[in-house]
């Protein structure tokens, strides 16, 4: 299976992350859209929204994260990886968790956005505060928990180290969260994370640390 992906991406590093998990071994194909790979006829016949990540299998042909993410739980985690399948009423729960956790820190995310693709001298101070307040939430559901939803890894986790841990390496916007600093270093430990996710974050943090500096 073919995965065409970006390490500066967010979703991408936490498709991987997910793969590495379950033992999937993807064949990884560096798309440089700062070239303009992603809108050339062979990739655009491939994913008409040329946008990353984007997997595909045999004949199938997915590029969102989220459906690559379910595509695998499907198709490799046999083992309940994802979500805990006990019972309808605990996938349910995590459903709600996993988007109540995502939701927030990808909203609100965009503060540091404009500055570094769009040109805008600095972040907006009202978006920045307000990513603040979402860390914050993060922070105190992770209270008393190993994982996000529990003591389980499941994709949740790999979609927020994802971002967070570009994040991290940005500036100093982790470090008073206490929970979130504890949860990132277990993350740290998972499987492929040094392959998957590390590489990324630090070129994505570094780029973005630049960008917010000036």
């Amino acid at each position: 299976m073919d995965f065409y992906y970006i390490p500066l991406s967010p979703p991408c590093r936490a498709v991987m992350l997910t793969a590495k998990a379950l033992g999937v071994e993807m064949n990884l194909k560096f798309l440089n859209v700062m070239a303009g790979d992603q809108m050339k006829p062979e990739f655009l016949a491939i994913n008409p929204q040329h946008t990353v990540p984007t997997f595909v299998d045999g004949d199938l042909k997915l590029w969102e994260s989220f459906d690559n993410f379910h595509y695998l739980h499907n198709n490799y985690g046999e083992n309940g990886f994802f979500f805990n399948k006990t019972s309808k009423r605990n996938v349910q729960m995590q459903y709600i968790h996993y988007y109540a956790i995502i939701g927030p820190i990808y909203m609100r995310i965009d503060s540091s956005y404009p500055v570094m693709f769009r040109g805008q001298e600095t972040p907006d101070p009202k978006k920045l505060e307000s990513f603040h307040e979402a860390l914050g939430w993060l922070d105190s559901w992770l209270a008393g928990k190993k994982y996000a939803i529990g003591n389980q890894v499941t994709i949740a986790d790999h979609t927020l180290v994802g971002t967070l841990s570009g994040v991290e390496i940005a500036g100093d916007y982790l470090s008073k969260h206490k929970n979130i600093v504890a949860w990132m270093e277990r993350c740290k430990k998972l499987p492929g994370y040094d392959v998957a996710c590390a590489p990324g974050a630090k070129e994505f943090g570094e780029f973005a640390k630049k960008a917010l500096s000036k």
